[in-house]
Formats: structure tokens, sequence, C-alpha cells
């Protein structure tokens, strides 16, 4: 893989990946609807200080993964959006665009990482145990639209290394 920190410029194709993904989970029947943005409201999140990183295929140097982030003040990163290509799903590129987002929170002092996930998507979840993610708790989110999701809470520790 080969991996890019995205700017504002490139919230098509993070939008491109996301809706495909999208399309894929919304055909699993255990999986809740989530609204996507468009390109342009993902454009101004990145210009308002929000992170992503695209994943490319070596081969061709098509975007197969993206996931969008953002560095707190203090120590962590949450991050949302992890989206993969259903073609691409379960080859390891998930867990390796996470890992690369760890390294690069890691590299601007963050120690931890911090997600929430849908209850009903526990593909995902145990995506994140599998990779040193613990559950925090469960709550409800609330959404633009009024409505109340219950998603798990997620974090994980990384061991900075000193300089």
């Amino acid at each position: 893989m080969i991996y890019k920190i995205a700017d504002s410029h490139d919230a098509p194709v993070i939008h491109e990946v996301m809706i495909q993904a999208f399309l894929y989970d919304k055909a699993e029947p255990t999986t809740l609807a989530v609204p996507i943005e468009t390109a342009d409201q993902i454009a101004l999140a990145l210009e308002g200080g929000e992170k992503a990183i695209i994943a490319f295929d070596e081969e061709d140097g098509s975007p197969v993964a993206t996931v969008r982030f953002a560095l707190k003040e203090t120590d962590g990163v949450d991050f949302h959006q992890l989206s993969v290509l259903p073609g691409k799903q379960g080859q390891g590129i998930g867990k390796a665009l996470l890992r690369f987002m760890e390294a690069y929170a890691a590299s601007c002092n963050r120690n931890t990482v911090t997600c929430k996930v849908r209850m009903n998507a526990p593909r995902q979840i145990r995506l994140y145990d599998s990779i040193g993610y613990s559950v925090l708790g469960e709550e409800l989110e609330q959404k633009p639209d009024g409505t109340s999701v219950p998603v798990v809470a997620l974090r994980k520790v990384l061991q900075l290394q000193p300089a």
C-alpha cells in the first residue's frame, strides 16, 4: 500500500471510497444506514483541521481505503469513517491503514486513539479488538437528525518511542 495524508483536494476520492463501502455495508441486514457527507462537506472538514489518510494500491495506484480522524489538543486521536472498498475487504488493508494512522498519531505525540462503532456492526468491533482496541463502554450517540444510535466506545493506548 501507498499512503497519503489527504488534503481538501482529495475529498472526492475519500467520498467515493466511503460511498462504495457504505453501499456494501448497507446490503448487510445487521448494519444501520449511516448518512454519508458530500465531497464538499468532507473538503470543508479537512480545511477545518480534520485529517484523513488514503491507501492506494501499489500496482495500479487506485484508492482502496480511507480513514478520517482528528488530532485532539491533548494526547489523543479520534478516528471515524474507516472505509475499505468491498473487493478489498478481508485482506488486512483496514488494519494496515489503522496502523499507519497510529504511527502518524505517535509521530504527533498522541498516545491514545479512540473511536465509536455502531453496536450492530460486530465485524468492525472484532476488527478493532484484533489490533488492540479495548471497549470503554456503550453509549447513545445523537445524530444531526435527532435520532440516537447505540455505539461502543473503543480506545487503544499507543507506545510512543523516545526521541
